[in-house]
Order: C-alpha cells, then structure tokens, then sequence
C-alpha cells in the first residue's frame, strides 16, 4: 500500500479517462469499473481496470483515489466468478501493468482475487503462463 502516489505509478490514479463499463459483484458489494482514455491516431486507446465499493462514481473518483488493476492498450472484458473472484480477458493486448490482489479500503469489503484468462498463446486457459 502507498501512502503517497508514486510519481511513476501516477497514471494508475489519475488517469482521466471515461467511463465505458460497469459489472457488480454478485454480492453487490463491489464495482468493476472500466475506464478508457483515447490517445492519438497512431496508437491504440487505454483501458484502466479499477475496483470500487459499489456505487461509487466518477466525480468521487480521485477521494477514493484507487489504483488501476490493470492497464492495458486494448479494450479488456471482465467477469465475476463469484464475490472474491474476478476474470479479466484482454486478448492480444499489452498489459504495461497488473497486479492479482484488490485490497480493500475498509475491512468491510472482501479481498478480490483477479486473474486473466485469455486464448493468447502465452497463457493456459486458466490464466497461469504457458512456460
């Protein structure tokens, strides 16, 4: 956990990106929420994944000043196993940063496992490396 945002990590908070989809936890408790920044002509837009507790939107965006799962240069398709359990399917896209763990904010929320599951040739089809 960060207590102050690292300057190499700041486009994991602030990202201005807009809002494109939201899927809630099967327990209601959580959001994921993906956001997609556009950039230029020349590259491919920028999707940030981001865990909130649900119900939270964009304009409380930056109090609550969540990290970004997941970042990648391809739009990326999500789905809740169950209330702990999230799966991501980013295809073929670059994933410049992702991490397998959301803690919560509070100790209200359970922790949430995420995976990645994809028919890319470097991952098995439950998302563990094809090495």
């Amino acid at each position: 956990m960060f207590l102050t945002e690292p300057d190499h990590f700041g486009y994991l908070y602030h990202h201005g990106g807009d809002e494109v989809r939201r899927y809630t936890s099967p327990d209601q408790r959580l959001d994921a929420v993906v956001y997609r920044q556009e950039t230029d002509s020349l590259s491919n837009d920028v999707y940030y994944l981001h865990i909130f507790p649900e119900g939270i939107k964009r304009k409380t965006f930056d109090a609550y000043s969540a990290a970004a799962v997941l970042v990648s240069r391809g739009p990326i398709f999500i789905h809740w196993t169950d209330p702990f359990h999230l799966q991501v399917n980013a295809g073929t896209a670059t994933l410049p940063y992702f991490t397998n763990l959301w803690a919560p904010p509070s100790e209200n929320l359970p922790f949430v496992e995420v995976t990645l599951v994809s028919n890319h040739p470097v991952l098995k089809p439950n998302g563990s490396f094809n090495y």
